[in-house]
């Protein structure tokens, strides 16, 4: 699997010089060039193999452009490698990834969303339109995977989130479905929804509820909100701490920004950055229950006298007793503190390298990398720091050029080849072996959990460099043991055999190690039995039986010892035995066959003949062919069923007819006959 970081970059200019720039940005925006940007991606199995990439929206300083680039996860300690400037566009970028694409979300009057494969980063698959008819800008903030088929957008300037086909040919395909989340209007039309996460079959929407219809300046931070939806109904549930109109969860801090769903202990983390232009400190870090939709503020960021952090502006958290945040005391004054989520308890002291720096990024509540590295976007410096979680130290500093801003993760789970296999015979160094053996290994075996066996090479070589190979064969059927045929090998010489086997992706173990043998001589050439002699009937029978049994002589065979393994009959109409009416090879009945009813026809010449199979399932001649003539009736006594009557010494009696059993048991000394008569073909 690869794993591609997406890295987008942020500006360097004071915080209001950027206002006085952009005033149509949205305070989003705003917060983001505040915030820190971290991913953390859950540690795949061990015995998976795992290729990860990050992929990084990045942004120039004076927002003139933007674009997004690639940097391996690998290896730890560096160097990693890393594409940057991709696919340059303008610069109010985000980022969002699923399975092996990555989706580039342009906002504030881009309104689209681009799709990439992580195998080809500089060329996108489509770009599709979020804006509605009717609407300046969607300025769509975030997307939230259910499937590769089924998604949400989060359009931050509108009050309907889209539902939409990440894996729509067409924009036709491409949108499905609408949530209207206008009940949580704050007074300008809009919720302003910014981010999201699925627990349990549930999509928690973040609501910042900031009304600007004041205009610029006089913007109003309303209480924040949460709404539930029902990803399989698309319906919003009603947790019991809404109001008539909101149904959804108050949140006990303002300006929610990034929201991580931590599945080791169930528990939602939203992190909200309060008021950063008049720096009010209504943030914090919330926890949240998504099953009661219980709420507590884990960590206040404090007031106008006493905020030791400032602002609370971004969030990662790595596990239920570790996590970050990033304290933001002023425009491109930022430090990383750690806390512990489990208690709220935080960290005097800061990581030292990333004090007041401006970090941004931060909106996806940050993930860890399959090494459990943090990935910092310090857009003071235009890189990206990678921090080790176990001791916070700096593993490698990126330069992205541009500034990054937002960081995902994409984890490409390569198939692992086979195990190398074990051979299993003819053993190491085995003598006298036969010139036609049977190779056989061990299991097959691999490290991804359900791959299969498909095929199996097998090699026998003279050399133990296998530079003269005797024998190169790949097989699907005899993928454990493999049977050696006559010319193959000579007798007396040492040869040298190995396999390798295939899983269903068709990837190749290993060779496995190789075994020598050493063949023995050559047996004696093995001669077909000697021609059948029939018995019976015998030549040129008459009124044969319809159910007679064949017989002949004993098996005899010019190599001493050889043994008589089956023997073939035939019974014809035809001398020649262009037809039969019995053909069967039979290794239980050698010298004489019953042949069952309805095989034969009365008042029918019949030709039949045999041959002779030995231990090497070499065959004789055929015997020579004797004719016969089969009767009119089906049975030697035609004239009826005879009682057989014998006393027993506890005085019942037992009688038995001929033509069939049939059996009377009386006691005491009653004793009756019943005669049966058969009457053949009447």
């Amino acid at each position: 699997m690869k794993n591609w970081l997406l890295i987008f970059c942020g500006c360097k200019k004071p915080l209001r010089s950027i206002f006085a720039l952009r005033k149509e940005f949205s305070i989003a925006v705003l917060s983001l060039l505040a915030i820190l940007g971290l991913v953390f991606m859950n540690v795949q199995p061990a015995w998976s193999a795992v290729t990860q990439t990050a992929v990084v929206v990045t942004t120039a300083s004076d927002y003139t452009s933007g674009a997004h680039a690639v940097v391996t996860v690998d290896p730890v300690g560096g160097p990693r490698a890393a594409q940057i400037n991709l696919v340059p566009t303008k610069s109010d970028l985000s980022i969002a990834a699923y399975g092996n694409h990555f989706y580039r979300i342009g906002r504030y009057q881009m309104d689209h969303i681009t799709k990439f494969d992580i195998n080809a980063p500089d060329t996108a698959i489509w770009q599709f339109s979020v804006l509605s008819p009717d609407t300046e800008s969607a300025n769509p903030h975030d997307m939230i995977f259910v499937s590769e088929e089924k998604a949400y957008v989060l359009r931050y300037g509108t009050a309907n989130a889209w539902i939409i086909n990440p894996s729509a040919t067409t924009e036709d395909e491409f949108k499905i479905g609408e949530l209207d989340l206008s009940a949580y209007d704050d007074g300008d039309g809009v919720p302003e929804m910014h981010s999201g996460t699925i627990a349990d079959g549930k999509l928690f929407i973040t609501f910042q509820r900031q009304d600007r219809s004041g205009g610029y300046g006089n913007w109003i931070l309303n209480d924040a909100w949460m709404a539930v939806i029902d990803t399989e109904t698309d319906t919003e549930i009603t947790t019991g701490f809404g109001n008539d109109t909101m149904h959804g969860i108050p949140l006990p801090a303002k300006n929610p920004q990034s929201i991580r769903y931590l599945e080791e202990n169930n528990t939602i983390y939203v992190q909200c950055a309060g008021d950063l232009m008049d720096a009010v400190y209504s943030g914090g870090i919330v926890s949240i229950n998504p099953a009661t939709y219980e709420t507590s503020l884990l960590i206040d960021d404090g007031d106008e006298d006493n905020h030791p952090y400032g602002n609370i502006a971004g969030m990662a958290v790595v596990s239920p007793t570790k996590g970050y945040f990033v304290g933001y005391a002023g425009w491109g004054d930022n430090s990383l503190y750690t806390f512990d989520p489990s208690t709220g308890n935080v960290e005097d002291l800061s990581i030292e390298y990333l004090n007041n720096k401006n970090l941004a990024g931060m909106e996806t509540g940050a993930y860890i990398d399959k090494n459990g590295m943090l990935w910092v976007c310090n857009a003071t410096d235009g890189e990206l720091v990678i921090i080790n979680t176990a001791d916070d130290s700096v593993d490698e500093k990126i330069s992205t050029e541009l500034n990054p801003q937002k960081v995902v993760f994409i984890t490409e789970h390569v198939n692992l080849p086979p195990n190398k296999p074990v051979l299993a015979s003819p053993d190491e160094s085995s003598e006298e072996v036969s010139l036609t053996p049977e190779l056989r290994t061990g299991e097959f075996s691999d490290p991804d959990a359900g791959d299969t066996h498909t095929n199996t090479q097998w090699q026998i070589s003279t050399a133990p460099d296998f530079s003269s190979i005797v024998l190169d064969v790949t097989d699907a059927s005899n993928l454990t043991s493999l049977p050696v045929g006559g010319a193959v090998l000579e007798e007396n010489t040492t040869y040298y055999w190995r396999t390798a086997f295939y899983d269903g992706q068709n990837a190749a173990s290993e060779w496995s190690d190789s075994y020598a043998f050493e063949t023995g001589s050559a047996p004696d050439e093995n001669l077909a039995p000697n021609k059948p002699e029939l018995s019976s009937p015998d030549k040129d029978s008459k009124e044969v039986s319809l159910t007679p049994e064949l017989q002949t002589e004993a098996f005899s065979d010019p190599d001493e010892g050889d043994t008589h393994s089956s023997t073939q009959w035939q019974i014809s109409t035809d001398p020649d035995f262009s037809s039969t009416v019995l053909d069967v090879t039979d290794d239980s009945n050698l010298t004489s066959l019953k042949v069952e009813s309805s095989v034969l026809e009365k008042n029918t010449t019949y030709y039949w003949r045999v041959a002779f199979y030995d231990s090497q399932n070499l065959v004789s001649e055929w015997s020579e062919a004797y004719a016969f003539e089969t009767g009119s009736d089906d049975d030697d006594d035609s004239s009826g069923g005879t009682c057989f009557i014998s006393a027993t010494t506890d005085g019942s009696h037992d009688f038995m007819q001929k033509a069939g059993v049939f059996s009377l048991l009386f006691f005491g000394s009653l004793m009756a006959c019943f005669i049966l008569r058969r009457y053949s073909g009447k």
